[in-house]
């Protein structure tokens, strides 16, 4: 080294490279820059010395290169250098791999109620214990307590309740616990079977079916019922009509003129759809028209009398023919033994009062009296099996004095019959003698018609017996005097 004298009468020694000390006794171990890869020399005080390496560097030297020095790991993972240049990745939780890179999603033990965490597909999926359910098994299965009832299978939803059940045929209900009244179906005719909340059910009928379980048809359903008549349905199918007042028919199809207005005059009305002004007047003996409205006198019927008859005036206002014999009828148009029974009005009693000459007891046996017109007398409409002008005859032939002056008795209906007189006498119950020379008998002119009342004249006074009877075929009487 080189010595230097210095003030204080000392020195000091300027020492070469590679040396240092006071006088320069000491090697210095950093003059031969031992440190590698730009390490920067430190000497020790135990005469050695240290690296500071750069940050790519480590080792003794600076002679090893930092595997972490570019910070490999992923994901916040922790570069741990080795012995032999390498490196190794220290993963934070849910990280794995080489560098940290890949996720681990059952890491974090997602998973709840002991379910097992799978890796698939990148993510994970939880295999869950016996009795739960739920992307992380979060989810009691409700199934565990066996909910369903009556047979039902319980299977696991995504529902407030957390199940369904498939209930067995019969039952219904979120539990099967309702029985299916619907189950056989009870409604008949390809009906629709509705529950109700009262456990039982109600029948949709399809078509033109009605009833309780659709069992009846319809008949109502086409409204068979014309002019606003009433449909009831019946049993079978069928139906019937209830009219309003001046209607009739199976299907309220006719008007009832008669029932309505009685166009007829004096004589008995029968609804006819046939006839042009709907109905038919049946006048009694002495009128004429088609509401009976004309009474037959001499003035108008002299022509009328046939076969040589003479037209006489009679007390009460009508008239008779009187017949040469052996003709007979209201117009002499018959001929004997054809001639039956002759009808004229019965007297009237007038209360002496002046009051209605019904109004006394004029007929018998429950006979109803009906004023025939001033001074024409009266009319008695007899009730069922009586005849009469004032229904004091039995038309029964188990009276025995049924038919006078040797009359038979021939029971015509039940509660009809008919007298057949001898040669000389005439009548209903043969109680008229024939007059010298004409004589005056009677006949029978039967005309089929169908009515509800057919009027039955009573031979000794006119009178208009009626009559009740079904709606089936019988035979209206008509007594002609000849």
């Amino acid at each position: 080294g080189q010595c230097y004298p210095t003030n204080a009468g000392g020195f000091s020694c300027q020492c070469p490279s590679g040396f240092n000390g006071q006088q320069c006794e000491d090697r210095d171990p950093c003059s031969q820059n031992p440190c590698m890869n730009g390490g920067q020399c430190y000497p020790t005080n135990a005469g050695g010395f240290t690296c500071q390496c750069p940050s790519d560097f480590n080792g003794q030297r600076c002679e090893d290169r930092d595997p972490c020095s570019q910070n490999p790991c992923l994901n916040g993972g922790q570069c741990l250098a080795n012995n032999i240049g390498g490196f190794a990745c220290q993963c934070p939780s849910g990280f794995n791999g080489p560098r940290c890179e890949d996720h681990e999603p059952c890491t974090s033990l997602p998973c709840m109620n002991q379910g097992t965490c799978v890796r698939e597909n990148g993510g994970f999926r939880c295999a869950c214990a016996s009795g739960y359910s739920g992307n992380l098994c979060e989810i009691q299965d409700a199934c565990q307590i066996s909910p369903c009832m009556n047979g039902g299978i319980c299977q696991p939803a995504n529902s407030n309740i957390g199940y369904q059940c498939t209930c067995s045929a019969g039952f219904t209900g979120l539990q099967c616990e309702t029985r299916n009244v619907c189950t056989p179906n009870p409604c008949l005719n390809g009906a629709t079977c509705v529950p109700n909340i009262m456990g039982g059910f109600t029948c949709e009928c399809a078509g033109s079916f009605t009833g309780l379980r659709c069992e009846d048809q319809d008949g109502c359903s086409s409204q068979p019922c014309k002019n606003r008549g009433v449909c009831v349905n019946l049993a079978g199918g069928s139906y019937e009509c209830q009219c309003r007042t001046g209607f009739e028919g199976p299907t309220c199809e006719q008007m009832d003129i008669c029932g309505v207005k009685n166009p007829c005059i004096c004589g008995t009305c029968q609804n006819d759809p046939y006839n042009p002004q709907g109905f038919r007047c049946f006048c009694p003996p002495g009128y004429s028209g088609s509401r009976c409205e004309k009474f037959l006198n001499c003035l108008d019927a002299g022509e009328e009398c046939m076969n040589g008859g003479t037209c006489m005036q009679r007390p009460l206002g009508d008239y008779a023919c009187s017949c040469p014999y052996p003709y007979c009828g209201l117009r002499c148009q018959s001929q004997r033994p054809s001639c039956g029974i002759m009808h004229t009005l019965a007297p009237a009693t007038t209360p002496s009062n002046g009051v209605s000459v019904c109004s006394a007891s004029q007929c018998n046996n429950h006979g109803i009296c009906h004023e025939a017109g001033y001074g024409k007398g009266i009319q008695c409409y007899c009730s069922t099996g009586w005849s009469g002008s004032r229904c004091q005859y039995s038309l029964s032939c188990k009276d025995i004095h049924q038919c006078r002056n040797g009359g038979v008795c021939r029971e015509l209906t039940e509660d009809i019959s008919i007298c057949h007189c001898s040669a000389q006498f005439w009548g209903e119950r043969c109680e008229y003698a024939y007059e010298s020379g004409s004589g005056t008998g009677f006949h029978e002119q039967q005309q089929q018609y169908t009515s509800n009342q057919y009027n039955h004249i009573d031979p000794s006074a006119a009178n208009l017996v009626k009559k009740s009877v079904s709606n089936k075929t019988k035979k209206r009487k008509q007594a002609n005097k000849i």
